[in-house]
Protein backbone atom coordinates (compact mmCIF):
# COMPACT_ATOMS: atom_id res chain seq x y z
CA UNK A 1 0.00 0.00 0.00
CA UNK A 2 1.50 3.15 -1.33
CA UNK A 3 2.15 6.01 1.69
CA UNK A 4 -0.30 8.41 1.02
CA UNK A 5 -3.13 5.39 0.64
CA UNK A 6 -2.21 4.35 4.28
CA UNK A 7 -2.20 8.07 5.28
CA UNK A 8 -6.22 8.45 3.98
CA UNK A 9 -6.87 4.81 5.12
CA UNK A 10 -5.26 5.71 8.77
CA UNK A 11 -7.57 9.21 8.95
CA UNK A 12 -10.58 7.80 7.73
CA UNK A 13 -10.18 4.99 10.79
CA UNK A 14 -9.58 7.72 13.45
CA UNK A 15 -12.51 8.99 12.36
CA UNK A 16 -14.42 6.16 12.12
CA UNK A 17 -13.44 5.80 15.91
CA UNK A 18 -14.02 9.26 16.56
CA UNK A 19 -17.88 8.70 15.00
CA UNK A 20 -18.34 5.54 17.44
CA UNK A 21 -17.17 7.66 20.35
CA UNK A 22 -20.32 10.44 19.39
CA UNK A 23 -22.57 8.56 18.58
CA UNK A 24 -22.76 6.34 21.48
CA UNK A 25 -21.87 9.37 23.79
CA UNK A 26 -24.41 11.90 21.97
CA UNK A 27 -26.80 9.20 20.44
CA UNK A 28 -27.21 6.63 22.89
CA UNK A 29 -25.70 4.27 20.72
CA UNK A 30 -28.76 4.18 18.68
CA UNK A 31 -27.30 3.96 15.36
CA UNK A 32 -23.71 3.15 16.42
CA UNK A 33 -24.49 -0.33 14.72
CA UNK A 34 -24.41 1.13 11.32
CA UNK A 35 -20.53 1.75 11.48
CA UNK A 36 -20.75 -2.01 11.75
CA UNK A 37 -19.93 -4.51 9.11
CA UNK A 38 -23.68 -6.72 8.33
CA UNK A 39 -21.82 -9.78 10.32
CA UNK A 40 -19.68 -7.69 12.54
CA UNK A 41 -19.19 -8.52 16.44
CA UNK A 42 -18.91 -6.26 19.33
CA UNK A 43 -17.74 -7.53 22.82
CA UNK A 44 -17.11 -6.35 25.98
CA UNK A 45 -15.18 -8.69 28.19
CA UNK A 46 -15.90 -12.13 26.12
CA UNK A 47 -19.92 -11.18 25.88
CA UNK A 48 -20.20 -10.42 22.45
CA UNK A 49 -23.12 -9.24 20.09
CA UNK A 50 -22.98 -10.35 16.84
CA UNK A 51 -24.63 -8.77 13.56
CA UNK A 52 -25.83 -5.13 12.59
CA UNK A 53 -29.74 -6.00 14.25
CA UNK A 54 -28.93 -7.91 17.25
CA UNK A 55 -26.52 -4.77 17.81
CA UNK A 56 -29.31 -2.07 17.18
CA UNK A 57 -31.43 -4.16 19.15
CA UNK A 58 -29.32 -4.06 22.63
CA UNK A 59 -28.59 -0.21 22.08
CA UNK A 60 -32.61 0.19 21.71
CA UNK A 61 -32.96 -1.74 24.98
CA UNK A 62 -29.78 -0.25 27.10
CA UNK A 63 -31.70 3.26 25.97
CA UNK A 64 -34.98 1.90 27.55
CA UNK A 65 -33.29 1.97 30.59
CA UNK A 66 -33.23 5.64 31.14
CA UNK A 67 -31.36 8.62 30.94
CA UNK A 68 -27.54 7.99 31.05
CA UNK A 69 -24.95 10.65 30.29
CA UNK A 70 -21.45 8.92 28.88
CA UNK A 71 -18.46 10.24 27.30
CA UNK A 72 -16.10 7.59 25.71
CA UNK A 73 -12.54 9.09 25.35
CA UNK A 74 -10.34 6.72 22.69
CA UNK A 75 -6.25 7.71 22.56
CA UNK A 76 -3.06 5.69 22.08
CA UNK A 77 -4.66 4.62 18.43
CA UNK A 78 -1.99 2.37 17.21
CA UNK A 79 -2.22 0.66 14.10
CA UNK A 80 -0.78 -3.27 13.67
CA UNK A 81 -1.55 -3.30 10.53
CA UNK A 82 -3.11 -1.67 7.32
CA UNK A 83 -3.75 -2.62 4.14
CA UNK A 84 -6.16 -1.63 1.04
CA UNK A 85 -9.08 -3.57 2.72
CA UNK A 86 -8.50 -4.34 6.21
CA UNK A 87 -6.71 -2.62 9.36
CA UNK A 88 -5.94 -4.04 12.72
CA UNK A 89 -5.93 -1.31 15.91
CA UNK A 90 -5.65 -0.99 19.20
CA UNK A 91 -6.09 2.04 21.66
CA UNK A 92 -7.36 2.49 25.21
CA UNK A 93 -10.74 3.98 26.20
CA UNK A 94 -11.46 5.90 29.50
CA UNK A 95 -15.15 5.88 30.08
CA UNK A 96 -17.25 8.28 32.32
CA UNK A 97 -20.37 7.14 32.62
CA UNK A 98 -23.62 8.08 35.08
CA UNK A 99 -27.14 7.66 35.02
CA UNK A 100 -29.06 10.71 34.87
CA UNK A 101 -28.97 14.28 33.11
CA UNK A 102 -26.17 16.74 32.78
CA UNK A 103 -24.85 18.41 34.75
CA UNK A 104 -23.50 15.22 37.21
CA UNK A 105 -20.99 15.09 39.61
CA UNK A 106 -17.61 14.17 38.60
CA UNK A 107 -16.02 11.28 39.33
CA UNK A 108 -12.74 8.78 38.72
CA UNK A 109 -13.16 7.09 35.62
CA UNK A 110 -15.98 3.95 35.19
CA UNK A 111 -14.11 2.22 33.14
CA UNK A 112 -10.27 2.00 31.36
CA UNK A 113 -10.22 -1.00 28.51
CA UNK A 114 -8.22 -2.38 26.09
CA UNK A 115 -9.68 -1.46 22.39
CA UNK A 116 -8.82 -3.89 19.81
CA UNK A 117 -10.49 -3.77 16.16
CA UNK A 118 -10.69 -5.13 12.81
CA UNK A 119 -11.67 -3.37 10.25
CA UNK A 120 -12.57 -3.91 6.57
CA UNK A 121 -13.49 -1.43 3.97
CA UNK A 122 -17.39 -2.30 3.04
CA UNK A 123 -18.49 -0.16 -0.48
CA UNK A 124 -15.72 2.00 0.26
CA UNK A 125 -16.44 3.11 3.41
CA UNK A 126 -14.28 1.57 6.82
CA UNK A 127 -16.53 -0.72 9.26
CA UNK A 128 -15.89 -2.64 12.44
CA UNK A 129 -15.86 -6.49 11.69
CA UNK A 130 -14.99 -6.85 15.01
CA UNK A 131 -14.20 -4.50 18.48
CA UNK A 132 -13.45 -5.87 21.37
CA UNK A 133 -12.97 -4.41 24.74
CA UNK A 134 -11.14 -6.05 27.74
CA UNK A 135 -11.74 -4.02 30.85
CA UNK A 136 -8.50 -3.30 32.72
CA UNK A 137 -9.54 -1.30 35.45
CA UNK A 138 -12.80 -0.27 36.87
CA UNK A 139 -14.49 2.04 38.85
CA UNK A 140 -17.28 1.86 41.47
CA UNK A 141 -19.86 3.82 39.38
CA UNK A 142 -22.56 1.28 37.94
CA UNK A 143 -21.35 -0.05 34.58
CA UNK A 144 -24.05 -0.56 32.16
CA UNK A 145 -23.89 -2.28 28.52
CA UNK A 146 -25.74 -2.68 25.74
CA UNK A 147 -24.75 -6.73 26.29
CA UNK A 148 -25.79 -7.60 29.99
CA UNK A 149 -29.10 -7.96 30.90
CA UNK A 150 -28.57 -6.20 33.98
CA UNK A 151 -26.37 -3.52 34.93
CA UNK A 152 -23.31 -4.33 36.94
CA UNK A 153 -21.62 -2.57 39.67
CA UNK A 154 -17.88 -3.29 40.43
CA UNK A 155 -17.88 -6.95 42.56
CA UNK A 156 -20.89 -8.17 40.87
CA UNK A 157 -19.58 -9.39 37.69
Amino acid sequence: MKKRARLAAVLEIQQLVAEFAYRLDIGGGLSVHELFADDGEYSIDGEALTGQAVIATAFAERQARGPRVSRHLFTNLRFASVRSEEAVLTASMVLYAANGVPVLDSHPPLLVADFDAVVHRVDRRWRFRRLALASIFRGSGELVTPIQATPRTKGSQ
